[in-house]
């Protein structure tokens, strides 16, 4: 069965609930109307081309094309969220699948009403629901992935990642548009209130792990079947999520390498594993990890009978172990993170990468994968897809020590930084170790604060004192210039004026091509008073009016170094 007629054939075998919804067909209103409830709810699925017995009818005619929808949906919903469009052929009909997450912008509207989905139907929310979405709005930006970066910055990422992404963006929603990378990352949250958060830095941070040391990625390799302090192969990939990926990626298609088959004249190559299922379960762990934890580790590892992968934060509530192996809803435990990911076409938003998963290992002649959850940790394992390394590269430090470890195989966890404890003494001896390792660790975040919270303050009075420095000669100079008669206005009023004078130079010398408009909001004064302030400016031959009435603005008449 194709891939793409299971996740049809799943769909219809689900009991009907608030996510799914089946219609032999709809008007674009009524697409609109329940999308919309999906955002605002849990997310959710609605197939078109099926009727409420789950009997398939397809949809009729070409009167609802793909492209209209989407674009219709991505101007008609406000704000803008992230929707999904399948086109599908199954048994010979024509069925769409338009699929979208929970969104983190809560409340969504359509046509100035806000919808929700309520014992299986969408319905127009009341007042008492519309504050409960706000609510959870405010909720969400305290989310681990939009907190704050202290000391991140601009320059610490990697932009031409960032227009690339953009591009993307701009190409699958070309009603949208973009100023810059910052108005990219400030209107898809990434970037608020000036500061850079958490999910910007693992997606596009050029060194992420200076501020959020859990987001790389261990591989390791074992000659056995067990995992101890012998590795033939043990690495760090330390770069963006972005980065990360093709990295690991080609990393993997050299360590299991190929098999090369010649019959006659020709030769052929097959890969020693499923690539589209190890893809999956790569990215599924990388995306869904819980990263706000410090313990928070992703690690690779090949035996020499199997590959696992396993990341700390298990299941997201609402989806077990058995729905892995059927079309599910998507749960996302980072949204900003899985966003970003789906605009650069490495997920999609059905909840079909488990599915692809076992298709695609079942289709290639690979044993079937398991997953398993244990301590909040989720393991997936794929039997028989083993290394090609013979050679031992990375020797023990001690070699008793290896012994009594290989005594006990299997018997180890990871720590704060990824690495094992072997119990090679009483439990209260590696108590003691788990300890002292997250003493130390949060001792080296605490430095690493302390010093960008001084290395900021520092950057903060520089620029406070340049400020002043600057305000001052600019005051003293307009005191020099500026002879003005105030009209019976007392002395303490003229210093006021020549401070607000002071001011409006120092920010045209700043925005060259200034309006008034824009010194209003500057000064929060009337429009006559600027024009007083401007005038007396203008007179002293401190600043000048460049251009037409329209397009205009003012900017500083000479030099500050060399003042006429």
């Amino acid at each position: 069965m194709k891939n793409n007629d299971l996740i049809i054939k799943n769909l219809l075998q689900m009991s009907d609930n608030e996510r799914i919804e089946l219609k032999p067909t709809a008007s674009l209103e009524e697409i609109a109307e329940t999308l919309t409830a999906f955002i605002n709810s849990h997310g959710g699925d609605l197939l078109l081309g099926a009727d409420e017995h789950k009997t398939v009818v397809g949809v009729q005619g070409d009167g609802l094309a793909r492209v209209d929808i989407q674009n219709y949906l991505s101007k008609a919903i406000i704000p803008s969220a992230p929707i999904s469009i399948s086109e599908f052929l199954y048994q010979g009909k024509r069925l769409l699948l338009i699929s979208a997450w929970e969104g983190s912008k809560k409340p969504y509207s359509y046509q100035q009403k806000f919808y929700i989905r309520r014992n299986g139907q969408t319905a127009v929310a009341n007042e008492r629901i519309i504050e409960q979405l706000i609510s959870n709005r405010k909720d969400a930006d305290f989310h681990w992935e939009r907190m704050a970066v202290l000391g991140a910055e601009l320059n610490d990422l990697d932009l031409p990642e960032i227009r690339k992404t953009m591009d993307m963006d701009l190409e699958m929603y070309p009603q949208k548009s973009y100023a810059d990378a910052e108005d990219f990352l400030i209107k898809n949250g990434l970037m608020l209130n000036g500061n850079l958060t958490n999910a910007c830095i693992v997606l596009f941070g050029k060194n992420p792990t200076r501020y959020i040391s859990q987001s790389k990625v261990r591989l390791t390799v074992y000659p056995g079947k067990a995992s101890s302090n012998t590795f033939l192969e043990d690495r760090w990939f330390d770069s963006n999520l972005l980065a990360n990926i093709p990295a690991i990626f080609s990393y993997l298609d050299a360590l299991y390498g190929k098999t090369i088959k010649i019959g006659g004249l020709l030769r052929s190559e097959k890969k020693n594993y499923p690539e589209i299922a190890l893809r999956e379960g790569i990215l599924n762990a990388m995306i869904h990890r819980d990263y706000n934890s410090v313990r928070g580790f992703m690690q690779i590892s090949i035996y020499s009978n199997r590959t696992e992968i396993s990341n700390f934060g298990g299941l997201p509530e609402g989806i077990s172990i058995a729905e892995l192996k059927k079309k599910h809803h998507s749960i996302l435990r980072n949204p900003d993170i899985a966003y970003i990911c789906f605009i650069r076409r490495l997920i999609e938003m059905v909840g079909t990468g488990s599915n692809r998963i076992l298709s695609e290992c079942k289709k290639k002649g690979f044993k079937q994968p398991k997953w398993q959850e244990e301590n909040n940790i989720l393991t997936l394992t794929f039997p028989e897809i083993v290394h090609s390394k013979n050679e031992r590269i990375d020797e023990p430090i001690d070699e008793q020590m290896d012994e009594r470890i290989n005594e006990r195989t299997n018997t180890y966890e990871f720590d704060y930084e990824n690495e094992f404890i072997p119990l090679i003494a009483s439990e209260p001896m590696a108590e003691w170790i788990r300890r002292e390792r997250k003493n130390e660790q949060i001792n080296e975040q605490g430095e690493r604060i302390n010093e960008r919270i001084n290395e900021q303050g520092e950057r903060i009075n520089e620029r406070i004192n340049e400020q002043s420095e600057r305000i001052n000669e600019q005051g003293e100079r307009i005191n020099e210039r500026i002879k003005l008669d105030f009209g019976g206005v007392n002395e303490s009023a003229s210093e006021g004026i020549k401070r607000e004078l002071s001011r409006i130079y120092d920010f045209i010398s700043d925005k060259p091509m200034s309006k008034t408009a824009d010194i209003e909001l500057l000064t929060k004064k009337s429009n006559a008073t600027i024009r007083r302030y401007l005038k007396i400016l203008t007179d002293n031959n401190l600043i000048v009016y460049v251009g037409s009435r329209k397009t205009g603005g003012y900017k500083i008449a000479h030099s500050p170094q060399n003042p006429k």
